[in-house]
């Protein structure tokens, strides 16, 4: 059956990565090891009473947008390489995309294992540094918008061979432009005293905003699936 997953397939495909892309892996991990050793030496000479909250958060913001774009852009290159030896595995599209899946989760919490291990490790250095809780993460940034970048980017990636970044990033960008057009345009019309403006947002606004993140996410990763069996199909 094409829309059964059977999980030894996948667990073969996870495998067939692994002995051919584990390379890869490694270069992830001292890359971002390297990048680790590099921020703590500049909290270092910085001394700043040893906080170090903001800059924790900006290396955690770019870091796991990093890794989300490192892992979608091999993704790309496993699905358009010109041979498409990905795609005529003998597998069906659910247990590729299932394996494609499982490997980006182990990745992120790769990330997160490798970042927060080494905040630990400064941590018993420096008993002043404080580390970045997670209540801080969710709240700066939501799980939901984790979700939504995540699929976003991944879609994007499937989809086009070339430039997917670009597309994805002035996506973005036009998104952030076209937000603040509207916050400056309802500050102009004075319409920021009658409570219009999305000043600070109430909790009904940040649960819509959940939900819609989960649902623009949710519809990314079954775009990106159909996507996949459509060029699996060619």
């Amino acid at each position: 059956m094409k829309h059964i997953i059977h999980w030894k397939k996948v667990k073969l495909l996870l495998h067939t990565d692994w002995m051919e892309q584990r390379v890869l892996l490694y270069h992830y991990i001292g890359t971002l090891t390297t990048i680790m050793i590099l921020f703590f030496v500049f909290i270092f000479l910085m001394n700043t009473d040893g906080q170090g909250i903001k800059e924790q958060y900006i290396l955690y913001t770019l870091g796991f947008i990093g890794t989300i774009v490192t892992f979608c852009r091999y993704v790309g290159e496993k699905i358009h390489r010109p041979r498409g030896l990905f795609l005529s595995l003998p597998a069906n599209t659910i247990e590729k995309y299932a394996a494609l899946l499982i490997e980006g989760g182990i990745i992120i919490i790769l990330f997160h294992v490798i970042s927060g291990l080494g905040c630990y490790m400064y941590h018993l250095y420096d008993k002043s540094f404080q580390i970045l809780s997670i209540p801080y993460i969710l709240n700066a940034f939501p799980l939901s918008a984790m979700a939504f970048v995540f699929s976003s980017v991944f879609l994007s990636c499937i989809i086009f061979r070339r430039y997917a970044l670009p597309i994805v990033g002035s996506s973005y960008v036009f998104l952030l432009l076209c937000s603040s057009i509207l916050e400056n345009v309802l500050r102009i019309h004075n319409f920021t005293d009658m409570g219009i403006a999305i000043a600070p947002m109430t909790g009904y606004s940040i649960r819509f905003l959940d939900i819609f993140f989960y649902i623009a996410a949710l519809v990314c990763m079954y775009i990106a699936y159909l996507k996949l069996k459509k060029k699996e199909i060619k």
